[in-house]
């Protein structure tokens, strides 16, 4: 063998040793997010999905690595964007596969195949199991039968958490299906179909309504806030969205409350009085059916709202986050704007720049996962790996981190 094709089959194995090396054991994806909020602290709670590369191969200038996925629950003080806890759930296959289901008072509520344990809660802060399948069964005020054990892939179709009502929904050997309370576990059988685990996930969109008018963001890297013939001058944004709503909680209580006030306000006329209601009804059972309800915009209060840029018209843009406010029609003020550090608009477009490189080294990360919700004052954002919080008072990143 030629010293020279030694060299190049040499840099090849180091090449291959390091790639492997650099994924070892390392998250690959977020499975489910969910917040969890105890007297004046929050939580954020995310199961995990953890990439073990097991070989690599090199073809025709390309690396490629094989391996398994396991999951772990992480869990986050959201005072401080510290972890707290954090516990290996197993490999994601037929014997130890896993899902969250959602979380109520002191409960996580999980089911897992590991040593059929099934159904079951831990600790949202400690992570360690408190209430059993078993203690479930013995809880429960009617005879429904044996809970059904699904194939691994298919458990989201038979176990679900419902945060709105704060009940488990599970399936029985006979594919029925019933409500237990997660507080009371009072059981009663579901009446209707319903989508389990539909995750609410469009984010973002280039228009909104805002105070009973459509605006849309429309142009290209000076896009502005436009409803009708009429076009705000001011502020633009490169390629900007509105930042939408996606807690059921929330929106739930958003639809309720339009309900609410259509039916103690007299001055509406009976048609368009009972249009509105008739709507808010059918967007109020859409959550309760796992079905995506109207899109409403991220709001802290009824003037101001979020919208998500590009930082800037160059390859290694991050994103921008902009708080705008609108006392009267077609009057817009940017009351901040923040770019949180590793947060790249377009990873495409960002791969080789030396910016890149110095937040995620020469590895392509295939992690699109993005996520916006508002609590206590806060604002955080999960986008490319990367969380972060920002005061939506200020506009100041308090904490960020990229995720291990």
């Amino acid at each position: 063998m030629s010293l020279i094709k030694y060299i190049k089959l040499f840099s090849i194995g180091m090449l291959l040793l390091s790639c492997i090396n650099s994924y070892a054991s390392t998250f690959d994806n977020i499975l489910k997010v969910v917040f969890y909020c105890e007297n004046d602290s929050s939580y954020l709670i995310l199961h995990e999905s953890v990439y073990h590369p097991t070989s690599g191969s090199y073809e025709k200038g390309n690396i490629r690595s094989q391996g398994y996925n396991s999951s772990r629950i992480s869990v986050y003080n959201l005072n401080s964007g510290k972890i707290i806890v954090q516990k290996d759930m197993g490999s994601i296959d037929s014997t130890e596969a896993c899902i969250v289901l959602g979380c109520s008072e002191n409960n996580l509520w999980i089911y897992c195949q590991k040593f059929k344990s099934g159904l079951q809660s831990f600790n949202p802060k400690t992570l360690k199991r408190q209430i059993s399948q078993a203690k479930i069964y013995s809880k429960i005020n009617i005879s429904i039968g044996r809970f059904l054990e699904p194939d691994w892939r298919n458990i989201k179709n038979y176990y679900d958490y419902d945060a709105i009502q704060q009940k488990l929904i599970v399936t029985n050997s006979d594919y029925k299906q019933f409500y237990i309370d997660a507080k009371t576990f009072a059981t009663e059988p579901l009446t209707e179909k319903i989508t389990l685990n539909q995750e609410l996930n469009k984010y973002l969109d280039e228009s909104a309504t805002f105070k009973d008018s459509t605006w849309k963001l429309e142009g290209y890297n000076k896009m502005a806030f436009k409803c009708n013939d009429f076009q705000a001058q001011k502020p633009t944004y490169i390629f900007g969205q509105f930042i939408l709503e996606q807690n059921k909680i929330r929106l739930f209580k958003h639809f309720s409350d339009i309900q609410e006030s259509l039916l103690m306000n007299q001055e509406y006329s009976s048609d368009n009085k009972q249009a509105q209601i008739e709507d808010s009804k059918q967007n109020i059972e859409s959550l309760i059916q796992g079905k995506s309800p109207d899109e409403v915009l991220l709001q802290t209060d009824k003037n101001s709202f979020y919208v998500l840029s590009k930082s800037s018209d160059t390859p290694d843009a991050f994103l921008k986050i902009s708080k705008i406010e609108s006392t009267e029609f077609g009057i817009f003020s940017e009351l901040w704007s923040v770019s949180p550090p590793g947060m790249f608009y377009n990873v495409a477009q960002a791969r080789n720049t030396p910016k890149f490189k110095n937040y995620f080294g020469d590895i392509f990360p295939e992690f699109t996962y993005q996520f916006f919700q508002t609590y206590n004052n806060k604002l955080l954002i999960i986008h490319l790996q990367h969380v972060g919080c920002i005061d939506i008072d200020t506009g100041n990143l308090l904490w960020y981190f990229k995720l291990k």
